[in-house]
């Protein structure tokens, strides 16, 4: 006998648009809901993703459990499908309708009345008929109008970073997101249906334009970016502006001691000069010249004053880079923690430099299946930004001991220091979910 219909359970206590105060990150949009209704014919699923203030101590995660073939790794490469508005999956597999909810309240749906019948794209009042068999407008007339569709929603969706990461079901190296955003558009044979073949063309695309789309070079992209905008990928609290105007402004009596802000300029040389192998730039700044003005016997309050707030500056950005350094740094632990006999080290050049026990380097490629997917997942977390990524990972357990199953969620979360990224997993493993229980999302009966 056929089962009845099931609605997936809501994650409690965590639903989207709760009653905190908003901050600007708060007013980007994120995802909030997607649902699925007629999935197989059978099933209606409905996911609701947290959004917590980057004050609350909860993780935002989300964890789909179910039997075999109740839509787990469906509703994922829909959720994928819907972010890059590829819509192969919903050519693909039975259902009527699946919409995704922002948390500014718009939301992307795509519709059909059955196997091999157009799909009706809307978004923010706008209507677009895709073709059912081919990427495009159902008339190639009405193609424009489907781009402008696009265009809104890519725009609506500009400050969330998704990668979907389907573990057990590519190749031994996952297709890295530069390389999977250029084959949502590049139109296919049949020939290159097969993930080994897909994951080729990516790559080779790749090289000739001169990207590696290594997880190394990701890596050495994030440092650059983070540097770039601090506040993208960090959350941070500074009253550095208050302080210097206090300093310009108030009376003429000494704010700063000489000795100690003496002190500062020299740890934040010292600092400067031990993370440059972490390809951290130090700041343009004379410490010498410094250090020789501090030590003038006739500096005026006024003066000592100037100097004074121009070096909490310097120590300002140098605690947002130490932000960075602290992440990095975490980032060698954790593999630390999972590897015994190799060493993955953040470098200045690679991005990445992996050494064995014998101080022999190793390329990505020559890591154990295991090992490289470890690998991946904790890079996806790294670069997280500070709001608006969402990792997704189907069966993240795949090729991993159980000893490594049972840390995967808490280093995930700590490979994304300082920033809150949205984590959908979908698994089997009980180990994985052991110490996160509450996070769990059942689907079907």
């Amino acid at each position: 006998m056929a089962r009845t219909p099931q609605r997936g359970k809501v994650a409690h206590g965590r639903v989207s648009g709760s009653t905190h105060s908003r901050s600007d990150s708060d007013s980007q949009a994120e995802l909030a809901e997607l649902r699925v209704d007629g999935l197989f014919g059978r099933y209606d699923h409905r996911l609701t993703f947290p959004h917590l203030p980057e004050s609350s101590s909860e993780p935002s995660l989300v964890i789909l459990f179910g039997e075999n073939g109740i839509g787990k790794t469906t509703l994922l490469q829909m959720l994928d499908g819907l972010l890059g508005l590829d819509f192969d999956i919903f050519r693909t597999r039975p259902f009527r309708s699946c919409t995704l909810r922002l948390t500014t309240g718009q939301e992307l749906s795509v519709a059909t009345e059955g196997a091999g019948t157009p799909l009706t794209m809307s978004f923010d009042g706008r209507t677009g008929v895709l073709d059912p068999r081919r990427k495009g407008a159902l008339d190639p007339k009405r193609q424009p109008e489907v781009g402008e569709l696009s265009a809104a929603f890519r725009e609506a969706r500009s400050h969330i970073s998704f990668q979907f990461i389907p573990t057990a079901r590519t190749p031994k190296y996952p297709m890295p997101p530069e390389a999977r955003d250029w084959y949502r558009y590049y139109e296919p044979s049949p020939l290159d249906d097969q993930p080994e073949v897909r994951l080729r063309l990516g790559m080779d695309r790749l090289r000739l334009e001169g990207r590696e789309g290594t997880l190394g070079s990701q890596v050495r992209q994030f440092i650059q970016d983070a540097q770039g905008n601090y506040r993208r990928f960090f959350a941070t609290e500074s009253a550095l502006f208050e302080r210097i105007l206090r300093a310009i402004s108030g009376p003429d009596t000494a704010m700063y001691d000489a000795n100690v802000l003496k002190d500062t300029i020299d740890r934040i040389s010292r600092n400067d000069e031990t993370y440059l192998h972490l390809g951290i730039r130090p700041e343009e700044w004379d410490y010498k010249r410094l250090t020789t003005v501090l030590a003038s016997a006739d500096l005026q309050p006024k003066q000592l004053a100037v100097l004074g707030a121009y070096i909490e500056g310097l120590d300002a950005r140098a605690a947002q880079k130490q932000a960075l350094v602290d992440r990095l740094l975490t980032f060698e632990s954790v593999m630390t923690d999972f590897l015994k006999d190799k060493t993955v080290m953040i470098d200045d050049h690679e991005g990445l430099r992996i050494e064995t026990a014998t101080h022999a380097t190793l390329r990505e490629d020559q890591l154990s299946s295991g090992e490289f997917h470890l690998l991946y997942l904790m890079v996806a977390a790294l670069v997280a930004t500070r709001r608006g990524t969402l990792i997704a990972i189907d069966e993240p357990e795949m090729s991993m001991h159980i000893s490594w199953q049972t840390q995967l969620i808490s280093s995930l979360l700590r490979c994304a220091s300082n920033a809150r990224p949205q984590l959908v997993l979908a698994t089997h493993s009980p180990d994985v979910t052991a110490n996160y229980r509450q996070f769990m999302v059942g689907l079907g009966s």
